[in-house]
């Protein structure tokens, strides 16, 4: 960290290269980066690594993995998920489009893509980044937008803007270190943006998002949820940061260079952009209050692809893509730590165990819980020292997430309790500054102290018609659910879950089982229902077990059971919907792959279903429900 003077290497401290990055400046990302330094001499050239991109995504069209050399023990991962090679997107796309933008690093034998492809029929923005090792793609690191109107523009494009392919001057070329800081600057100037940072934009520098420009425009247009009347498009790059629009950005997390292209001086670096959801409104610079758009008032996480021409320093061009993911979702690679911190935040008192863990007792300490999120504080709650806490899978920190978005509590509600298991579940609807949510919420108690915290959330996705996209809340760029969460379906709860109906564990076990197997099986006969049994998802009537194509076009996988409350006939379980987007047929919601996240809460009476309530949340391909593997408490 320090030079053999004392002083501090400002160099090192800008890219990573000893202990503290930009990011562990702000106390923002939790991601060191080990920096290699390149050899003298090219491990291989600018055509053959972009060969090798040319390579993947030939075999990428033809569904083939063979027709590309990839190392047996190759790492692939699409939109933060590890998958099997040849898995999600490799059995979907079908054809490349007109733009291709590439970077090169022949002195580590990294390159890099940002391409427009085809999918089912629909356009997508592809960024992708392969290792090339002993002339075999060892790592393949890609992304899939699945932005239709983005894929267009970039098929307007054709081809980078001339400025990207430009050579610089060899006597003018900057380092990798310097290129990488760059980057790193750019990512901490836009973290917490408050216009008052340091801002290298040249006076002609662009900006593209989605292959569209948003600086120096002459009219006003939108940009993102802002007001169609906003008039940040028209400003120059400098101008809106220097505006502190950005504000809103909590944090800019797990920063990294993926390829470094010296020649060129370009950088094709990623980050995750988390919003809070912990704020109504910002100030701009100038003064002025803006109401933030429904979209940030919750917890969200953008995994951002962000490629930089970088000219004496300052940046010439930026081309940015983005994908919704999960909040909290951590990349695959990430890096080590930062070795030294330079924010502390003590550890909190150690708060008194549970008195007691029967009924009575578990039932109070869940309403604690989500008590404690509508006060942002889980400071007196009786949380283990381990306690893990997830959101739809994810693991989130302590007082992240939930924690700083719910604002109050709504009407319905169903609490379980297994005081044998020391389990409880709160299943019920929230409120994050005005907007409803519904969660359900899954507490373990070992030793009287909370060991486990799970929690599955699932929000209203679609705008209302004709709704502006500033009011809008769904997650970007993914396949729209066809049961939208339904506020006005969760009042109060069905009246089955009402009417206390004991039965064994045993019992209700067996029961759920059989629905658990009609729906693996697509058989409707195996189900144990009601005559008058009741299934919805997100408040709206289920279909068919058998025959719906949410039956007929996915796989069930990744089964948990959370809790049985044997005193009322009440189980909540999980479950997984794979929808691999091989029927090029299917209804238009099935032609990208996702998975998605089922929370089912079922009522059991004389040994059968009277009702099931599924809250269910769609996810990138392939997640996991993030507790496959058992956890010590």
């Amino acid at each position: 960290m320090s030079s053999p003077s004392g002083k501090i290497d400002r160099r090192q401290l800008l890219t990573g290269g000893t202990a503290l990055t930009l990011a562990g400046l702000a106390g923002a990302a939790e991601v060191r980066y080990d920096i290699p330094r390149p050899s003298k001499a090219p491990l291989y050239s600018r055509a053959e690594l972009e060969g090798f991109i040319d390579r993947y995504l030939d075999a990428l069209i033809a569904h083939d993995p063979k027709r590309a050399p990839f190392a047996s023990d190759v790492i692939f991962a699409e939109n933060d998920v590890r998958l099997p090679l040849g898995a999600a997107s490799w059995k979907t796309i079908e054809r490349a489009g007109r733009y291709r933008h590439y970077f090169a690093d022949p002195q580590n034998g990294d390159a890099g893509l940002i391409a427009n492809v085809y999918e089912n029929g629909s356009g997508a923005i592809l960024v992708l980044r392969l290792k090339i090792r002993d002339k075999q793609i060892v790592e393949a690191e890609q992304y899939v937008t699945r932005d239709a109107m983005g894929a267009e523009n970039y098929e307007k494009l054709g081809a980078p803007d001339p400025v990207w392919l430009e050579t610089i001057p060899e006597a003018q070329r900057q380092s990798h270190d310097a290129l990488r800081a760059a980057a790193f600057m750019y990512f901490e100037a836009l973290q917490r943006n408050d216009g008052a940072g340091i801002y290298p934009f040249r006076d002609d520098a662009v900006r593209i998002e989605h292959a569209r420009r948003v600086t120096g425009l002459t009219a006003v247009e939108g940009y993102g949820h802002a007001d169609a009347a906003f008039n940040f498009t028209t400003l120059s790059a400098k101008a809106q940061y220097e505006m502190g629009m950005m504000a809103f950005v909590s944090e800019i997390r797990d920063r990294r260079c993926q390829v470094v292209d010296v020649e060129r001086g370009a950088v094709l670096a990623t980050s995750f952009f988390d919003y809070h959801g912990d704020l109504k409104s910002i100030t701009f610079a100038d003064g002025r209050p803006w109401n933030l758009p429904a979209y940030f008032r919750t917890p969200r996480s953008n995994h951002a692809n962000e490629a930089f021409k970088v000219i004496n320093g300052s940046f010439r061009y930026i081309e940015m893509t983005f994908v919704d993911v999960p909040f909290a979702t951590r990349a695959i690679w990430s890096g080590p730590k930062p070795s030294v911190a330079l924010e502390y935040d003590p550890p909190a008192p150690r708060t008194a165990p549970v008195k007691s863990t029967d009924r009575a007792g578990l039932t109070e300490l869940a309403g604690r819980v989500v008590d404690g999120m509508v006060r942002r504080c889980a400071c007196d709650l009786p949380l283990a020292a381990n306690c893990r806490y997830t959101e739809n899978g994810i693991d989130v920190a302590r007082g992240s997430g939930l924690w700083r978005s719910v604002t109050g509590l709504r009407d319905y509600r169903v609490v379980l309790a297994d005081a044998d298991r020391g389990e409880v579940a709160w299943f019920g609807a929230i409120d994050e500054h005005g907007l409803f949510t519904m969660m359900a919420l899954r507490l373990r108690v070992v030793g009287g102290y909370i060991a486990e915290l799970e929690s599955i959330i699932a929000r209203p996705e679609k705008p209302a018609q004709g709704q502006q996209l500033r009011e809008a809340t769904f997650t970007l760029f993914v396949p729209p659910l066809g049961a939208d969460l339904d506020p006005a379906a969760f009042q109060t709860p069905a009246m089955p879950l009402t009417r206390a109906t004991p039965a064994t564990r045993a019992e209700i076990l067996a029961t759920v089982d059989s629905y658990q197997a009609a729906c693996a099986r697509r058989n409707a006969r195996l189900a144990r229902l009601s005559p008058d049994a009741t299934r919805r998802d997100n408040g709206h009537f289920a279909g068919d077990i058998a025959k719906s194509p949410m039956a007929t076009l996915t796989e069930v996988r990744g089964r948990r059971s959370l809790i049985v409350d044997a005193a009322q006939g009440l189980a909540l379980e999980l479950v997984m919907r794979d929808n691999p987007a091989t029927t090029r047929s299917a209804p238009a919601e099935f032609l990208a792959p996702w998975t998605d996240l089922h929370a089912q809460l079922f009522k059991v009476e004389a040994g059968r279903i009277a009702h099931v309530e599924e809250l269910v949340k769609r996810l990138p391909y392939g997640r996991e429900t993030g507790w496959e593997a058992p956890t010590s408490a």
